[in-house]
């Protein structure tokens, strides 16, 4: 029998052993033992291994594990997790940074390939030049960049950092409650409040919001819009932005720094500040603008005025940039010339620092001296995120590498870092990569037009076509971006609908429709998918398609007549057509979001004409979702036997099939039957199912939905505090971008979970408010939900002779705050 062939020890693997073969012989020579193999019988304590395992982190590591990624095994490369090697690094510095000086750290990140921004935390060991010296291959920034001072705007830094202490801490006392940073473009007024809030104390910096407004802002709500995004809030059902923002408890005694808020032809900047002074009149504004003499026109708003900085200040920015990016002899000369460039301008300044070149300008390379020398490819990854206003990280980065023509990661990841050092983009930790706004106006302002609406129109056809619809929410790639990447995709589509690229934007809001309501983003796309109808043909396949996907939005968001309307007409077109897909579809949808308006009956015959063009179709994955719907439609209709039949049929394909949304779905449901049942434990046990495959898939809002219901069994099993535990974790989520629907849950629950904790009164009240609340609205529980409800609410009768004490409110937002100050206590 022939041997098995000994795999090649890895160049890399073998580097990272010798490195660690010199750290073990520096740790013996202090008196640590690693507390590998012979070291292993060490007093407890005593060893590096142990050292790593009394951090106070969830990291334990092993002293085989330890020994695998660091010390043999030179064939293979051990994937460690960056806890794991920050773990190993700093227990290792923390006995001496002599032990593994900065050149051997970095070299062992570079090989295990840590992320830049945890290789940032190591930099507190070492001497700023020992750090320096370190960095520069591997062309990083040094500590000193983020903590500098804003040369020649500390007098304005402080007395931003004033006002806003004074208004956080005594917000009467202050003689203005709003403040304005004048100037023109680039001199740096962004940087001075970004600056200071870096500077204020935890506690009060979680009640300060940043917020950016693009050019494009034409009304008041675009505004409230962009505030209402900044909170991390979703509307509810016909709910405006500006409604939203207004009733907000987070807005209370909060601050909101608006960013570049510009004079238009329909929206004066003063209009808006008053506009906001009325609408927020608990909240503070702090406004950046071109604009200036507001506060001559605004009694209670102060104004500062940031002027362009003299040449002495301009000099000391200079050579602060300078030396952190190269020793490079200048002539005083050429330091003026290229300061004479920025004409004071802070932003102009750095970046001509940092891409000033010592040479003639290569042909074809841009005029313009912040992005001269800037390779091809890293222009195109910031043409790219000139596109996108929110941050994204490397994962969707590396799911776009065939627009930026990029080969690999380690290409992609060396274009960042060299961007990053050039200070043309940032990186919010732990959000991801973003252009600078100065440079995003100065890109778009020398890209031709036609080459600007051409990388729009291949950004939307990647996007709308990077996966197969049906395949699409389970794609590795998609489920590991977070909401604010998905975000940052809704706004490229805002780009390409700007264009007038209709198709196209219909194709993407068709592509990504699970996605947008998995991320709360219904109410946004449906905006954009209002602009685009009119501008479809009845006879394209795509209106249909989008009429069903619009339909699927406003049955999430709760608005039922709505609901109704857009699938019908989805129904009507796709049978005209025979799109038989497209149809069953839509009565799916029509079945579930429908139900209070068309009956729980008319929703079981929709069901039974879908499924049965499933059948014809051979869509095995929408005939089991057929079964799984109707097992929701019976329960509603309070027939459990027959509700449960049809879970076990859809249980039955998804077991074979694996996991997925379905499935989660499904165990989801078989969670809320057992509950209906009053088998609480079994009910218990489907959910948590449901909750670890919504984990894993990355979805947030039915995540927080399988929350509710796992809340809703512990108050029905008088579990207190569990019950208030989930409870507290569905809210944070639901209150953001919950719909209708989800938020009357949210109250009903809570009034369950008081209940479980003997607060009869307070129960009945808020349960009495719902059901108003529902009534209003025109979405009832279902019967057997009331049946939950009812049989809740016999336990919460007072006793005899106690006064009924006064309803609440069934308004909403009124609700809302009952909830938000029982269970997070603002």
């Amino acid at each position: 029998m022939a041997k098995l062939r000994k795999k090649p020890p890895l160049p890399s693997k073998v580097r990272v052993i010798a490195v660690m073969n010199q750290v073990k012989i520096r740790l013996s020579e202090a008196g640590v033992d690693l507390g590998v193999g012979k070291d292993e019988g060490t007093p407890q304590g005593q060893t590096l291994i142990d050292r790593i395992n009394q951090r106070d982190i969830t990291v334990k590591l092993s002293g085989s594990r330890f020994d695998d990624m660091f010390m043999s095994r030179p064939e293979r490369m051990v994937n460690a997790r960056p806890e794991e090697l920050v773990a190993v690094f700093e227990s290792i510095l923390k006995v001496s940074p002599n032990i593994l000086p900065a050149t051997e750290l970095l070299e062992l990140c570079a090989l295990m390939r840590v992320p830049i921004t945890v290789i940032q935390r190591f930099v507190p060991y070492y001497t700023i030049e020992e750090w320096r010296e370190a960095v520069r291959p591997y062309q990083l920034l040094g500590q000193f960049v983020n903590d500098m001072p804003l040369v020649g705007r500390e007098h304005e830094v402080a007395q931003v950092q004033r006002f806003i202490t004074q208004c956080m801490e005594n917000p009467v006392a202050p003689s203005a409650r709003h403040l304005v940073l004048s100037g023109p473009s680039g001199v740096g007024k962004s940087a001075v409040v970004l600056h200071m809030i870096a500077q204020l104390s935890p506690l009060l910096r979680d009640r300060v919001r940043f917020v950016y407004l693009d050019e494009y802002v034409v009304r008041n709500e675009d505004v409230y819009r962009a505030i209402g995004q900044a909170y991390d809030l979703r509307p509810r059902g016909n709910e405006t932005w500006q409604m939203l923002v207004r009733d907000h408890a987070r807005m209370r005694q909060a601050v909101v720094i608006i960013d570049n808020l510009l004079d238009s032809a329909r929206l004066s900047v003063e209009a808006m500040l008053q506009e906001l002074r009325r609408t927020l009149y608990e909240t503070h504004v702090v406004v950046t603008t071109q604009v200036a003499g507001l506060s001559n026109q605004i009694a209670d708003v102060e104004e500062i005025t940031l002027a362009p900085l003299d040449l002495v200040a301009s000099r000391d920015l200079f050579w602060r940039v300078r030396e952190q990016v190269s020793a490079e002899h200048l002539t005083p000369e050429q330091v003026d010339a290229a300061i004479a460039q920025a004409k004071g301008y802070p932003m102009q300044i750095i970046a001509v620092a940092n891409g000033m070149q010592l040479r003639t300008p290569q042909p074809g390379e841009p005029p313009h001296t912040f992005i001269a020398g800037v390779p091809p490819e890293a222009l195109r990854i910031m043409q790219l995120l000139m596109i996108m206003a929110h941050p994204v990280r490397l994962p969707l980065l590396m799911m776009l590498r065939p627009l930026l023509a990029i080969a690999d990661e380690v290409t992609l990841r060396s274009n960042l870092w060299l961007l990053e050092r050039r200070q043309l983009l940032s990186l919010r930790r732990p959000y991801g990569y973003l252009v600078h706004d100065a440079v995003r106006h100065t890109l778009r302002a020398w890209i031709p037009n036609a080459d600007y609406q051409q990388l729009l129109v291949q950004t939307g056809q990647f996007v709308a076509f990077f996966a197969d619809p049906d395949d699409l929410e389970q794609h590795a790639e998609v489920v590991q971006l977070q909401s604010h990447e998905i975000t940052a995709i809704y706004e490229i589509l805002v780009a390409v609908s700007r264009i007038k690229e209709y198709a196209l934007v219909a194709s993407c809001i068709i592509a990504w429709r699970s996605i947008w309501i998995r991320h709360g983003l219904t109410a946004e796309i449906l905006a954009l998918g209002g602009d685009c109808l009119p501008h479809l043909a009845e006879t394209d396949p795509n209106y249909a398609m989008l009429l069903f996907a619009m339909g699927s939005f406003y049955g999430h968001r709760g608005i039922v007549d709505s609901t109704v309307r857009s699938l019908q007409m989805a129904m009507d077109t796709a049978e005209r057509q025979s799109l038989a897909l497209i149809w069953a579809k839509a009565a799916l949808e029509m079945a579930l979001h429908g139900i209070q308006a068309i009956g729980w009956r008319e929703s079981e015959r929709l069901l039974m004409l879908a499924r049965a063009t499933f059948e014809r179709i051979g869509s095995a994955y929408y005939l089991a979702r057929c079964h799984d719907m109707m097992a929701y439609i019976y329960l509603i209709g309070g027939e459990i036997k027959s509700a449960l039949q049809s879970n076990d049929a859809a249980i039955r394909f998804y077991v074979e099939a694996g996991p997925s949304f379905g499935a989660a779905d499904a165990y989801s449901n078989r969670g809320i039957i057992y509950m209906a049942m009053g088998d609480y434990e079994m009910a218990r046990h489907e959910l948590i199912k449901s909750e670890h495959i919504f984990q894993d898939l990355n979805a947030p809002a039915n995540l927080a939905a399988v929350h509710l219901r796992i809340a809703a069994v512990h108050a029905l099993a008088n579990h207190a505090a569990d019950a208030r535990f989930y409870l507290v974790r569905a809210f944070k989520v639901i209150e953001r971008i919950g719909g209708l629907n989800d938020v009357l849950y949210v109250v009903d629950i809570f009034a369950g979970v008081v209940l479980s904790e003997g607060k009869k009164a307070f129960a009945r009240q808020v349960s009495d408010a719902c059901s108003q609340a529902r009534q209003h609205y025109g979405l009832p529980r279902g019967a057997a939900l009331d049946a939950i409800v009812k049989r809740q609410l016999e336990y919460a009768v007072d006793d005899e002779g106690t006064t009924a004490p006064p309803p609440l409110s069934s308004r909403i937002a009124d609700l809302l705050d009952v909830v938000r100050s029982d269970l997070l206590g603002r």
